[in-house]
């Protein structure tokens, strides 16, 4: 569980998703932690940065290069590892954003497809483990 910022600091997040094209889940998702949202009536812009993106299933013409213009902040990833660590050997996120929706991945025996949630949990949390042991 992430620790609240002290005040004037951003929670730093890092995304890990299936993939990034116009009109997903995990494009919507990440662009509202970096380009904010309305609620309520009102803009609102989360106390939080997403500081790393990974994505499972990179493809021609998906978004990545594209946000990684507009958030030059944001460091792309070939590993959930990178993703977490930003490169070294320390955990550089307080926390992870998981959208394991969208993607070509097969089908299971009952039509469902088998995105990889698990897998992403797994990673994650063998990041944390080796970074942070309890």
């Amino acid at each position: 569980m992430a620790q609240a910022p002290t005040p004037g600091k951003k929670l730093r997040l890092a995304a890990v998703v299936t993939a990034i094209s116009k009109y997903l889940h995990p494009q919507h998702i990440v662009d509202r932690f970096n380009e904010g949202y309305g609620w309520n009536g009102e803009f609102h812009h989360p106390n939080m940065e997403l500081v790393s993106l990974y994505t499972d299933q990179p493809h021609e013409g998906d978004l990545r290069a594209d946000r990684n213009d507009r958030y030059p902040n944001m460091k792309l990833c070939k590993t959930i590892e990178e993703a977490l660590t930003l490169g070294t050997n320390t955990l550089a996120v307080d926390g992870v954003v998981v959208v394991g929706e969208h993607g070509n991945y097969p089908r299971s025996d009952t039509g469902i497809p088998t995105h990889p949630h698990y897998e992403f949990f797994d990673a994650i949390t063998k990041v944390f483990r080796k970074h942070r042991p309890i």
